[in-house]
């Protein structure tokens, strides 16, 4: 053996790497310790052997084909499954050269490599791919990347579908300008240079309701979850964007039905307070009714018997002195007030009908104030046209509500005071106010001024204000209160006019 044949045989078997040889009609005819090695199998094993019988039925089309080629004078390299020993398929790369001898190849040299791992890997990597590709294809939610540049790198369907935009038209485009409302711009360009060098900002790692910009520039609103991922040594963001216009509209439905209910309930709720007032004020009138019955007639009877005393004393004490005529006025007008109060008594709990006929509003302003007792201290401003129509009520009957709004007003300006009576005609009704500017009303006692037996005075026993109401009511009319804490107090009485209650 020659010392170039005794160099090629001691690197043929020393090679690390598989290395065997075959005939141009592609059986073994030599093989080194590494392929024994690689493959489990022994020269014994394959020699005389044709390659094909161990490659896997899926390689074998390439792996022939480069055979073919290598045989035919040029070299080639394929990466094909090879059986093992065990039975398992492993993947190798092998590198075919043809031995030429005068001018015609009498031998195939194959160096091989196991690349099963490399293989494996690549496979898992493409796996990998597939599977993204697959989970990014069929979300429904949009899945987007930004690079560090702040372009668009990834766009898949779902974000195609809702923002309007095909991919290829936003790839490599600035995302903020695509996406973003213009009055969010500013504060993104503040904040991305620090994310571009850290990875860090104050969005990401949260999941956060934002409003966004579909194809055309109509805003929605959105939820995006954003993660920073480093490629190489370069921050990339990737957003999950969820469209919720469909859940902020059922957000909205559902807070107005919210809002309706608490608003239901709440009437519901006054209604049976109302309600409960109204049986505890039947209750009250229903005892007052038995009160007045009972005790009524039997108050007027000696109330009639004093005050005839008086006017015969005063009668026959024409000359008396001034305390002693004093003193007489004093007791007529506490029998007066006394009288009051039993016609109160028994106007509020048997309203009688009433007998309406025509009147004008000035003369029933007149009358009423004729049988009210006026301190020199209140001066009463009247403001009443004369042009005004006139009304069709019961004139007994609303001088007394005049008579106890009047009185009222009086009574809140113990120090004196300004009373203004005044009307105007309004849709078809003549509004009249008795204002006083005395100390007022507060709003919690506004809601009680028309319950029985409620009083602001020290004095009084509640069922002024009780009659005004039942006896502008049968009037056809109705009674509004406006006060304030130390402005004084408007009581408002609403009547038909005349041809309204013709018409009615």
């Amino acid at each position: 053996m020659s010392q170039s044949e005794r160099r090629y045989s001691d690197l043929f078997d020393s090679a690390p790497d598989g290395i065997f040889t075959t005939s141009i009609e592609g059986r073994f005819t030599s093989m080194n310790p590494a392929m024994e090695k690689i493959l489990g199998w022994s020269a014994d094993d394959l020699m005389g052997k044709f390659y094909a019988e161990w490659v896997h039925p899926e390689d074998l089309q390439r792996a022939n084909a480069t055979f073919l080629q290598v045989a035919t004078g040029m070299p080639g390299e394929v990466e094909a499954r090879i059986r093992t020993r065990s039975g398992l398929y492993q993947w190798l790369q092998m590198t075919g050269s043809p031995r030429i001898e005068d001018g015609q190849v009498v031998e195939v040299l194959v160096f091989m490599r196991d690349v099963t791992e490399r293989r494996q890997a690549e496979q898992a990597l493409h796996d990998s791919e597939e599977k993204f590709r697959a989970i990014s294809n069929s979300a429904q939610n949009a899945i987007l990347m930004m690079d560090p540049e702040g372009a668009i790198s990834y766009w898949n369907p779902a974000a195609e579908r809702i923002f309007g935009y095909p991919a290829e038209s936003v790839l490599g485009k600035k995302l903020h300008e695509w996406l973003a409302p213009e009055r969010f711009l500013e504060a993104f360009r503040k904040g991305f240079d620090h994310f571009r060098i850290t990875g860090e900002g104050p969005a990401i790692g949260k999941t956060l309701e934002l409003v966004a910009k579909r194809d055309g520039g109509e805003e929605f609103p959105i939820e995006l979850s954003l993660s920073a991922i480093q490629l190489g040594e370069r921050w990339n963001a990737v957003g999950i964007v969820r469209d919720i216009t469909s859940r902020k509209k059922t957000e909205e439905e559902i807070h107005q039905w919210n809002t309706k209910l608490e608003q239901r309930v709440t009437e519901r709720t006054q209604q049976l307070l109302d309600a409960q007032k109204e049986l505890v004020s039947k209750e009250k009138l229903a005892v007052l009714g038995q009160v007045a019955s009972s005790v009524g007639h039997e108050l007027r009877n000696p109330l009639g018997v004093m005050n005839n005393a008086v006017y015969f004393l005063k009668t026959v004490l024409s000359g008396a002195d001034e305390t002693v005529r004093e003193y007489l006025d004093m007791i007529e007008g506490e029998i007066g007030n006394a009288d009051r109060i039993v016609s109160d008594l028994l106007d509020s709990v048997r309203t009688k009908p009433p007998f309406p006929q025509p009147m004008s509003v000035n003369a029933l302003i007149q009358q009423s104030l004729q049988h009210c007792t006026i301190p020199e201290q209140v001066i009463v401003h009247l403001e009443i046209a004369e042009t005004l129509p006139s009304l069709r009520v019961d004139p007994a009957q609303m001088q007394q509500v005049f008579r106890n709004l009047i009185s009222n007003a009086v009574d809140a300006m113990p120090g004196g005071g300004r009373l203004t009576i005044d009307a105007a005609e309004a849709a078809g009704a003549i509004r009249i106010g008795v204002q006083d500017n005395g100390m007022g009303i507060t709003q919690q006692d506004l809601a009680k001024l028309f319950q029985p037996l409620f009083t602001t005075k020290s004095r009084g026993v509640g069922l002024g204000l009780m009659v005004v109401k039942n006896l502008t009511q049968v009037n056809g009319g109705r009674v509004e209160v406006q006060s304030e804490p130390g402005k004084g107090t408007s009581f408002f009485v609403i009547l038909p006019c005349e041809s309204a209650a013709e018409t009615a």
